[in-house]
């Protein structure tokens, strides 16, 4: 037996910190850097020594259980001390990583016309940093580089940047409520000889403004609602004019209204059926920098606020609201919420729905 002997805190702080620093490609992660990082937080920890092998049953058990024991403290220790490292570095560093990143948003925008700039930094470099581990990149210098000589990367980059999870009938109690709204928009959009205007803003692979279109067409209301959906993601937009989806997709979907609307293609996916798929027209559209529809009576914008800073929120918020007829609702994701000053120009409806209207 191996006499040395292991402290079992300082191999669960290690492998954590290895985990944390794994897609932290915005700070220096050289082994000097990552020896006082571990110091930092091992200086907050009492050792747990063992004597024998790694490779021991008693020793994987004494891991775990101790792993189980300590680790919000010591992810929290761990946050702090990357934190700290990275802002005191036990060096002199030669990459300026913040401007080497701005460079980076400044070329996507320059290429793709698309402008990160104002969404949330932290949520970019995550997801920009899952296609660097990818192509085993390790510097934002490296990464525009690759796209410079390489340009169809960014139609990879940009279904991480544009994370299109969705699902029909997402969030399915909202759909009772907007059930009900559409029958009473269109009551009024009769009566003022109309058409019902929604708009799908951020709609991913169409799952929701199908979703509506599906609503419609059981309220018989095809014949007067105007469906757009837009996205910033035009591969995005590709897909959904497709219609075709995976069996997770449409899990929310009745057995009657999969066979009523749907056509089996083997292999877990379906087909949506045309009659569905021409209520709705796909757009490409930057909500930050392309000019707003007109005269909608509902606009959808769920879970995409996430994605974006305070003041471009707000921005977006106060754009929507001039998009909308007078007493016009606005649907957000169930994560999000309206901002205060939003609340001058939008009045709660349904708080648990996400639900607004538009204040006059």
């Amino acid at each position: 037996m191996n006499n040395s002997k292991i402290n079992i805190i300082g191999d669960i702080v290690s492998d954590f910190l290895e985990r944390t620093l794994g897609l932290r490609f915005d700070i220096c992660r050289c082994e000097l850097c990552k020896k006082k990082m571990l110091d930092i937080v091992l200086d907050k920890f009492p050792p747990y020594l063992w004597e024998g092998s790694k490779e021991d049953s008693e020793y994987q058990k004494k891991f775990f259980s101790l792993t189980n024991q300590y680790i919000k403290n010591i992810m929290l220790e761990i946050y702090k001390a990357v934190d700290y490292v990275s802002n005191h570095p036990p060096h002199n560093l030669e990459d300026d990583r913040e401007k080497s990143f701005n460079q980076l948003l400044e070329k996507i925008y320059q290429d793709r016309g698309v402008d990160f700039s104002q969404y949330h930094r932290n949520i970019l470099k995550r997801r920009i940093a899952l296609r660097m581990q990818v192509n085993g990149i390790d510097s934002y210098t490296d990464y525009l580089k690759l796209l410079i000589n390489y340009p169809e990367e960014y139609d990879k980059l940009f279904e991480v940047l544009t994370i299109n999870v969705s699902e029909f009938f997402r969030d399915l109690d909202n759909w009772a409520v907007i059930n009900s709204l559409l029958k009473d928009l269109s009551e009024k959009a009769r009566l003022e000889k109309r058409r019902l205007k929604v708009w799908s803003a951020g709609c991913a692979y169409g799952e929701e403004p199908y979703s509506i279109a599906i609503l419609a067409k059981e309220l018989n209301l095809a014949e007067v609602i105007e469906i757009i959906a837009t996205d910033v993601d035009k591969s995005s937009l590709e897909v959904a004019r497709r219609g075709e989806f995976d069996t997770y997709r449409i899990k929310n979907i009745s057995k009657e209204l999969l066979k009523k609307y749907f056509d089996s293609k083997g292999d877990g996916k379906y087909q949506l059926k045309d009659n569905i798929k021409i209520m709705v027209e796909f757009k490409y559209h930057n909500l930050i920098g392309d000019p707003y529809p007109k005269d909608m009576d509902i606009i959808f914008c769920r879970n995409v606020f996430i994605y974006f800073t305070k003041p471009l929120q707000e921005q977006i918020l106060n754009r929507f609201y001039y998009s909308l007829r007078d007493e016009g609702y606005l649907v957000i994701g169930k994560s999000e919420v309206i901002l205060t000053e939003a609340k001058l120009i939008f009045e709660e409806v349904s708080i648990e729905n996400r639900l607004y209207r538009k204040k006059i």
